[in-house]
């Protein structure tokens, strides 16, 4: 492919004279080697194909393809000795080491492989970095810095950088001194597994953080400019508070401000939430990609207060790179020295598409990287024996569709067992309510047939084969009582979807198959009071763990979407991969065999 195809003809190129102009390119939450796959209904398919990951990496091999294409129209300057250097940056704002099924067998080395291939200049941590419990150890394969200004690590009685990591980043490039820094917001930081940053401690003030940090890039360091790599859900009130502005935009000169004067970062490059985003004072100059989606550049921030906003977020899972045009000035001032003048941004949609087209794609060592990963680590990976079942467990879909059964019973324990381990905003008060668990027996898929022996790795996958999310509500034992009502009804239970039927963990539901409306008539929790006893309070709220169907109103639990509106914390791990990580402690299931009894009168649990 020609390198001048990718880039829009009315941008021009950056110069070693002349305008001041940086090139950046940008993108964010990469997760998985391979491709997300859909039926023609557009529907998801499951992320197994005969026993292993479909191996399609056509569409991370042309994201490589289009940064190296696109790097090569950049200037370059000679480094030390006679190395040239491309004079832009290559940023990437967090969320490498996991989930997908190749990062659980490879404990996230395939990414570490991976982005090494792709070398940015400068990485803030995400969330999911603390997936891994050897995360220290990654991040020492990492030929490329990992940021974090914000979080901090007890050392005998003194706060430090966490080891491996660096609190700021100076790098020069098109003539200009530029310092990165790297924060993580509470969100953020809330949503990551505590056992891996045990000992960290996060300074959640980012806008403190931001202007300290920048100040002393500028006034010691020197720095031309200072961008702020960010993972967070929103970064709207921070670009706002940082002073994230273009010159002589509208917001300033309405409020008699000038940019030279402000405190703060000149620009926001932004992760978490996977949704591709830019600020209102961003141009978008041009989308490439076969059918690049009709989306608003201002579809999420619709308040006068964030007009004018620096922000730039590149979606998720090498599905959009952000190529970034800044336009600079010189501007005499108490807090900086150059101005970002304008930014425009070419957004490339899923390059793939477009090398799809072509007869002959151009060769690519990501092709080579990816291929030795799958079939020297992946492949071997996945056989491996993760548990033993004494005794011959038989899954049946159609089965766990519509009533109890034993393996989707144990997945249940499996999945809150996981998160009381995590000591996820788990209540120490032994009088707190206890946390809950709630899927349906539709999560579970696959006929296959589990045992007697070993179990292999790729076996359990299969049985929760998509990537649904974890999610945690709030929940009133009222509401939780109205959704096990729901669908409990026959008109319910019997829909032609089957896949209402509730599994549970934590509790124990009484119920009568052969009434209408009400079927529930108690619902135990699992621990018991000074009585024995200890029931569902309906005016009592309860942490309910489920997954991310079920927290939208999915499958009949309708209650749950309005709970999920108004406030929802998405654990963010694939529940397969929370089964994984239950299991690595145990190596049998022996016990979950035989633990379930059925009476005359049907108890789900």
């Amino acid at each position: 492919m020609n390198p001048e195809s990718i880039r829009d003809p009315e941008i021009p190129k950056a110069k070693a004279k002349g305008p001041q102009i940086l090139n950046i390119l940008h993108f964010n939450d990469v997760y998985k080697m391979t491709d997300t796959k859909f039926d023609e209904r557009n529907k998801e398919l499951p992320i197994f194909s005969n026993k292993a990951v479909d191996p399609d990496f056509d569409h991370l091999i042309a994201f490589a393809e289009r940064v190296k294409c696109i790097r090569s129209t950049w200037p370059k300057r000679l480094n030390a000795g006679k190395h040239l250097t491309p004079q832009g940056l290559l940023l990437f704002s967090g969320d490498l080491f996991s989930p997908s099924v190749e990062a659980v067998v490879t404990k996230g080395m395939n990414m570490v492989t991976v982005m090494n291939e792709l070398a940015p200049d400068a990485c803030v941590l995400g969330n999911h970095e603390f997936d891994v419990s050897q995360f220290n150890q990654l991040i020492e394969f990492c030929n490329f810095p990992w940021i974090i200004s914000n979080v901090k690590e007890k050392i005998l009685g003194e706060s430090k950088v966490p080891a491996g990591l660096f609190e700021y980043r100076v790098l020069k490039r098109a003539g200009l001194t530029i310092g990165l820094i790297g924060l993580m917001s509470k969100d953020a930081w809330d949503s990551s597994l505590p056992p891996s940053r045990e000992g960290m401690v996060a300074d959640l003030d980012m806008v403190t953080v931001c202007k300290d940090l920048s100040k002393k890039l500028r006034e010691e360091e020197g720095c031309d400019l200072v961008f702020a790599l960010t993972h967070a859900e929103s970064d709207l009130e921070l670009a706002r508070q940082v002073g994230a502005y273009p010159a002589d935009c509208d917001t300033l000169v309405k409020d008699n401000k000038k940019l030279e004067d402000i405190p703060g970062v000149d620009a926001i490059f932004g992760g978490h939430n996977h949704e591709y985003y830019l600020g209102k004072g961003i141009t978008l100059a041009h989308s490439r990609g076969l059918n690049p989606p009709n989306i608003q550049v201002n579809d999420f921030d619709t308040n006068e207060e964030y007009n004018d906003l620096l922000v730039v977020k590149s979606g998720s899972d090498f599905n959009d790179l952000s190529e970034v045009i800044i336009h600079l000035e010189d501007r005499e001032g108490t807090c900086r020295k150059k101005l970002v003048k304008s930014i425009k941004v070419i957004r490339h949609h899923r390059p793939v598409d477009e090398y799809k087209n072509q007869e002959a794609w151009p060769e690519s060592s990501m092709s080579e990287v990816l291929d030795r990963q799958y079939r020297n680590e992946i492949m071997i990976n996945l056989n491996v024996s993760v548990a033993e079942a004494s005794d011959q467990v038989q899954v049946v879909e159609k089965v766990t569709r519509k009533e109890e059964t034993k393996i989707a019973n144990w997945v249940a324990d499996a999945m809150l067992n996981w998160y009381i381990y995590q000591g996820r905003d788990i209540p120490k008060n032994p009088k707190a309510p206890p946390p809950l668990f709630i899927m349906t027996g539709g999560t579970v898929r696959g006929d296959l047939t589990l045992g007697p022996g070993k179990i292999a790795r790729h076996q359990l996958i299969q049985l929760l084969p998509y990537n649904t999310d974890l999610a945690l509500l709030q929940v009133k034992g009222h509401d939780l009582r109205q959704a096990l009502n729901t669908v409990l009804q026959p008109k319910s239970r019997l829909k032609k979807d089957g896949e209402r039927f509730p599994v549970v963990s934590g509790f124990r539901v009484e119920w009568d198959s052969r009434i209408e409306d009400v079927p529930v008539s108690k619902i135990f929790l699992g621990d018991t009071d000074e009585h024995g006893v200890r029931e569902l309070d309906d005016e009592e709220t309860y942490p309910v763990l489920t997954n991310d169907y079920l927290a939208k109103g999915g499958a009949g639990f309708d209650v749950f979407k309005n709970l999920n509106s108004s406030g929802s914390t998405y654990v963010q791990i694939p529940m397969y991969q929370a089964l994984l990580f239950h299991i690595s402690g145990y190596t049998s299931i022996a016990a979950y065999s035989t633990r379930l009894t059925i009476e005359q009168m049907i108890f789900v649990r």
